[in-house]
């Protein structure tokens, strides 16, 4: 088992999309502000099944979701049109909540 050199540049700091280069440019803004005007996708149904690359709900990526707040404007826009550019879908059956002697409990299709 090798271990990559490490004077040699990681090759993911030059590619300008990917998250590590989208946070260090994030970082050497000064001073940082969060963005609100762009709402946020989430439609309060988070959940990623395994082996899935983003939210059942938002259809948001990990990262894109972890980011959100720190995101410009121009980057939330981005997700958005991304988002708006994917194929419709069903919304996920979330099951319902039962009313009576077992109040609470979950009846679901869930994951």
């Amino acid at each position: 088992m090798s271990l990559a050199d490490p004077s040699s540049p990681d090759p993911s700091s030059s590619d300008p999309s990917s998250p590590r280069q989208r946070r260090q440019t994030r970082r050497g803004r000064s001073p940082r502000q969060i963005d609100t005007s762009v709402p946020s996708p989430c439609l309060a149904i988070c959940q990623i099944r395994k082996g899935d690359a983003e939210c059942i709900g938002c259809r948001r990526t990990m990262d894109e979701i972890r980011d959100w707040m720190m995101m410009t404007a121009e980057e939330k826009q981005a997700v958005l049109d991304r988002l708006a550019a994917l194929p419709k879908t069903e919304a996920p059956s979330l099951g319902t909540v039962e009313a009576g002697p077992s109040a609470g409990s979950f009846t679901g299709s869930g994951a």
